[in-house]
C-alpha cells in the first residue's frame, strides 16, 4: 500500500512539474508546505499541534524535491528516480503523526489521488535535443 501511495505521489509530482505555470513552480519550499499544510488538515482534521509536524514533513520534502527538481535538470527519469526515497520519507513521517482514522482518510484522499492520476496521465517528455 505505501509503495502504491509512493507510486502514485510520484506520478503527482512528475505531472504537475510538467503542467504548473512557471510561476507556480516559482513559490518557495516553505510557502509550498505551508499551503500543503493548510490543505490537508481539514480533509485530516489536523490538530494545530500535527499541523506543524505535518507543514515540518512537507517543508522538508518540499526542499528535497527542489534540489531534486534542480538535479534531474528537465530529465523526467532522473526526477522519478530521485522523488521515490523522498515520498517513501515523507510518508513514514506521515505516518508517524496521524491517529489510525486520520491515517485512513490520508489513504482514501490519496487513492482519488491515484484514480485522477490513471484518468489523466503524465503527458510525454519531450526528448532532449542533441548538443
Amino acid at each position: 500500500m505505501k509503495r502504491a501511495i509512493a507510486a502514485v505521489c510520484l506520478a503527482l509530482v512528475v505531472q504537475a512539474a510538467a503542467e504548473k505555470p512557471a510561476a507556480a513552480q516559482a513559490r518557495t519550499p516553505e510557502e509550498a508546505a505551508k499551503a500543503i499544510a493548510a490543505r490537508w488538515k481539514p480533509i485530516l482534521g489536523l490538530s494545530d499541534e500535527q499541523t506543524v509536524k505535518f507543514e515540518k514533513i512537507a517543508l522538508d520534502a518540499e526542499k528535497a524535491t527542489a534540489q531534486a527538481r534542480a538535479k534531474a535538470g528537465g530529465d523526467a527519469e532522473m526526477l522519478k528516480a530521485a522523488m521515490q526515497p523522498i515520498f517513501q520519507q515523507r510518508n513514514a513521517s506521515v505516518e508517524k503523526i496521524l491517529t489510525p482514522g486520520q491515517m485512513q482518510k490520508y489513504d482514501a484522499a490519496m487513492a482519488v489521488a491515484r484514480k485522477k492520476a490513471v484518468e489523466k496521465p503524465t503527458p510525454p517528455v519531450p526528448a532532449k535535443p542533441p548538443s
